[in-house]
């Protein structure tokens, strides 16, 4: 099956880019590769298909706080990017008890302010921090601990000490686990239910072959499932609203719906709240999704707001009204503190994807493998098949979060909800989500002309939440290009009016 690319034009780059992650690759050509009907005509019979998602230069040069954020002519006032940052997050931990989640939070502050984490088998809580200098409002941090059981326990992080910044790497060795070890021989002479039940994940179609290399090249290394059981730090994601879907009839007339038209080997961009990133729909049915992604080098102070940011980065597929599985990296900040996390969900409201093991914690820089399917109970491929699968490999370090059998352990497949009896796979995604507004919005206020707005105040309008840059009054939130008086979080625009 021949590969369709995909060049994307150069100022999309530019108006997705700007300072709230730092780039931890050299600019390369941004594309698009896919293994669906696309290159030459298949036949509609042809049900499988796996979506090759490889981004670069695009993934890490978009915010957290404004997601596609597009930038005007550089002739429009804007509000400026932040310069290079003088400080950067980095890797810090304390020494605690094994098997706690933690809160850890600003010493003088709330837990509210903080950020979750998870202490491993050698009882350390690892995460990024910005090391404080002396004339820093905030020197400590507080760490309030619990067990399973609900025991709690505090502690103290002093972000001056030295001792809170020596490298202490996690030992995956170390850690309770299974091993998994590089595929051996001919990857041809093994069934796919044996690879699955191995830990070797989806094998593509050879025949695929840029998605069979990604897969052989995560097949060919050691690697070790871990078993700690850790609860998803973050709210769920969301669905993209059926408004901004393609209906049957503008798959048979394309005129039917202009912002989300099908049309043959076309590439239609529009704007959708909470998301940046690229849907296919065109030729379903997709049964398999799968990518290879850094995980972004958060910047402290990038998003200029003191409330944090969160993001989650994901590929997936899709029913026309629910069943998406979906699997990936999240991401929370606040001004001097970072988490990271891997997750997967059948969403939306599956009570089955909750309460699962085996993620691992990524870092910024690492490469992450992801593949998702609609799978059987024994994880073979297969969009009726009632459940879902997720298999996530961290390149850098190893660790495989392996979801794909329905009675697996410490992570299962996710059985499809009841209510699910429409269509499975007419989309497959690749999306960063912005998570920001599902953390934040309630603080909103509803925004009135006559009020004086503060920086990072946030302010609802039209039920979508915005964030205040500078203080202002009487300056409408609305699609005008102007000052970045307002940024909204659901837009690809900077959303402003002018002085």
């Amino acid at each position: 099956m021949k590969y369709q690319k995909i060049e994307f034009q150069p100022d999309l780059c530019t108006r997705e880019a700007n300072a709230a992650f730092a780039q931890d690759l050299q600019p390369e050509t941004v594309s698009f590769k896919s293994g669906f009907k696309e290159g030459r005509e298949m036949p509609f019979t042809t049900r499988k298909r796996v979506a090759g998602c490889l981004f670069g230069f695009l993934l890490l040069s978009l915010a957290a706080s404004a997601f596609g954020q597009a930038e005007p002519s550089p002739s429009a006032a804007v509000h400026p990017i932040p310069s290079a940052p003088k400080r950067s997050y980095v890797p810090a931990s304390f020494s605690a008890q094994p098997e706690l989640q933690c809160k850890v939070y600003p010493a003088r502050g709330t837990p509210s302010q903080g950020i979750t984490v998870f202490t491993d088998d050698d009882g350390y809580a690892r995460f990024h921090a910005v090391r404080a200098d002396a004339g820093d409002a905030v020197q400590r941090l507080a760490a309030d601990c619990t067990t399973s059981a609900g025991m709690s326990s505090s502690y103290s992080v002093d972000l001056t000490s030295a001792d809170t910044f020596t490298p202490r790497p996690l030992n995956l060795a170390k850690e309770r686990g299974t091993d998994r070890p590089a595929l051996e021989g001919d990857p041809l002479s093994y069934t796919q239910a044996e690879l699955i039940q191995a830990g070797y994940g989806l094998r593509p179609d050879p025949k695929d072959t840029a998605p069979y290399a990604r897969w052989l090249a995560a097949a060919s290394m050691p690697g070790r499932m871990l078993d700690a059981k850790r609860p998803r730090p973050i709210p769920a994601s969301r669905r993209m609203p059926d408004a901004k879907r393609p209906t049957s009839a503008s798959r048979t007339d394309p005129t039917a719906d202009l912002k989300t038209a099908i049309l043959p080997r076309t590439v239609v961009t529009t704007t959708g709240p909470w998301w940046v990133g690229s849907t296919l729909n065109g030729a379903p049915t997709y049964v398999a999704s799968e990518a290879i992604f850094n995980v972004p080098t958060p910047i402290p102070g990038g998003d200029e707001t003191t409330g944090g940011t969160q993001i989650s980065i994901w590929n997936g597929v899709e029913g026309s009204t629910a069943a998406l599985i979906q699997g990936g990296v999240g991401m929370l900040t606040t001004f001097n503190t970072a988490s990271f996390w891997t997750w997967r969900e059948y969403c939306c409201g599956d009570p089955d994807s909750d309460g699962y093991g085996g993620a691992f914690t990524p870092k910024p820089g690492d490469s992450i493998y992801s593949i998702e399917w609609y799978c059987d109970s024994q994880g073979n491929p297969n969009p009726n098949g009632g459940y879902g699968c997720t298999y996530l490999q961290d390149f850098t370090t190893g660790a495989i979060l392996n979801c794909t059998l329905a009675h697996g352990s410490p992570c299962w497949s996710v059985q499809a909800a009841p209510a699910w009896i429409t269509s499975f796979g007419t989309d497959a995604d690749f999306v960063i989500e912005d998570q920001t507004p599902q953390i934040l919005s309630a603080e909103g206020l509803t925004w009135n002309a006559a009020t004086a707005y503060k920086p990072n105040q946030l302010v609802n309008y039209q039920a979508n939440p915005y964030i205040c840059l500078v203080a202002n009054t009487n300056q409408t939130p609305s699609n005008h290009t102007g000052s970045g008086r307002f940024i909204q979080y659901s837009r690809r625009s900077q959303t402003s009016l002018p002085k």
